[in-house]
């Protein structure tokens, strides 16, 4: 059984958790991730996973097919450097406790 004192703090430890989450949901805004493939193509994607830059190199643009996956392949990678830093902020605030944000 729960006491009312381990209940209140459980409570306020669960307040603390949501102003740590909802300041981490902003903080992500500011975040940017950027990926260069092959010195030819950059792009940066946001905290939220927005591409926010792509450079393309003169050279790149020579061949359509490649570019293209060059293009795919920088925002994939800068895509998954902001969900493993947000995953590791993530833990931080939770314990590693998995929670949907």
């Amino acid at each position: 059984m729960v006491g009312m004192g381990d209940m209140m703090g459980m409570m306020k430890k669960a307040k603390q958790m949501q102003k740590d989450m909802e300041k981490m949901q902003k903080d992500l805004e500011k975040v940017e991730m950027s990926s260069t493939i092959a010195d030819m193509v950059t792009v940066a994607v946001s905290g939220k996973g927005a591409m926010t830059k792509l450079e393309i190199s003169d050279a790149a643009m020579a061949d359509k097919e490649t570019l293209e996956d060059m293009i795919l392949a920088a925002f994939n990678e800068a895509k998954d450097k902001v969900n493993t830093y947000s995953e590791t902020e993530m833990k931080k605030i939770t314990g590693g406790i998995n929670l949907p944000f």
